[in-house]
């Protein structure tokens, strides 16, 4: 026990998101309840506004917040190194049981043998669809949750003669959602072990099978697949876009529907739109080899700052969501 009051600082993206609001203050309710001295206190923000902050704090090497979120996604730009490298992550082995995550989220915050941030969100990414807009298309949806090439070809065509977007994006503040359907068809042409050879630099980008995936995706730009507005939007807008009804698909991972249960006046799903949403796997390559993978990506997480006055303290936090079953 402290032996002194000691106040923690937890800064956040999801401002807009209830449902994760609504776990994490249950969360630190518990967590404060059951450490006396010790109290963890969020500040939610949106994106941009969380950057800008963060920036300020860990450049100025204030200790403050004590933990933040970050994401180790597997983009240029979001890896983990530069947090490491730059000194703002703590070093969180000695007080995360790593056996309580998945072996894929530790693998996605460790560095040199060392965890430097607990992942949070975890799954699987897939392409959300609205089945009146496909019926209203007249594209069928797939009865195996996935269309081949062609046949998603052939939906983008039909959605956008309807006069809606086919599949939402926002690239203005973090461009990657927008390339879920270009890693696909690199994944599913090149298997697990081409495509890291090709994030390393070992693989060339003139290599047949990276040509023909880009090629894809150039033909599916032609027919209208992403909204014309893209490059002004970010992720939410792309998500609003398909919360409105303006898109008939959103490509993300299961998170996107602490969104969609918002209240519709929050830019959530309306309940009578949201019981037509399904699930639908990426387009499967004509004879590949590798149409089984799934993309799998671990996205919202926390590092605890390397600066804090209380980086067990504030570890010990992150460690007791671990240890707790929060279903």
């Amino acid at each position: 026990t402290p032996k002194e009051a000691i106040t923690l600082d937890l800064w956040s993206f999801w401002a807009s998101e209830q449902p994760k609001r609504q776990f994490f203050e249950k969360a630190i309710q518990a967590f404060n309840d059951s450490h006396p001295g010790l109290t963890m206190k969020v500040t939610w923000y949106e994106t941009d506004p969380l950057i800008q902050a963060l920036r300020a704090e860990l450049q100025a090497k204030t200790g403050k917040p004590d933990t933040y979120y970050a994401d180790p996604g597997p983009l240029p730009g979001y890896g983990i190194s530069p947090w490491v490298e730059n000194g703002w992550a703590a070093d969180l082995t000695p007080y995360i049981s790593v056996g309580n995550l998945k072996p894929v989220d530790a693998a996605s915050w460790t560095y040199d043998g060392k965890l430097y941030g607990f992942p949070l969100e975890s799954g699987t990414l897939a392409i959300y669809v609205n089945l009146d807009y496909f019926e209203e298309a007249g594209v069928e949806f797939p009865a195996t949750g996935r269309m081949t090439r062609e046949e998603f070809k052939e939906a983008v065509t039909k959605i956008r003669a309807q006069g809606r977007v086919p599949l939402a994006a926002g690239i203005q503040d973090s461009g990657w959602n927008d390339g879920l359907l270009l890693i696909s068809q690199l994944a599913r042409n090149l298997g697990l072990d081409d495509m890291a050879e090709l994030y390393k630099g070992r693989l060339s980008w003139k290599d047949p099978r990276v040509q023909d995936a880009l090629a894809y995706i150039e033909e599916l730009v032609k027919l209208g697949l992403y909204p014309r507005e893209m490059p002004a939007q970010r992720y939410v807008d792309g998500f609003l876009q398909f919360s409105r009804g303006d898109a008939a698909m959103f490509a993300d991972g299961p998170w996107m529907l602490s969104r969609a249960y918002n209240p519709p006046e929050e830019g959530g799903i309306p309940p009578e739109r949201l019981s037509r949403v399904r699930v639908m796997d990426f387009p499967a390559v004509e004879g590949g080899e590798y149409n089984d993978l799934m993309l799998h990506i671990t996205g919202g997480s926390f590092i605890v700052n390397a600066y804090s006055k209380y980086i067990e303290e504030t570890a010990s936090f992150w460690e007791f969501i671990n240890n707790q079953d929060w279903a």
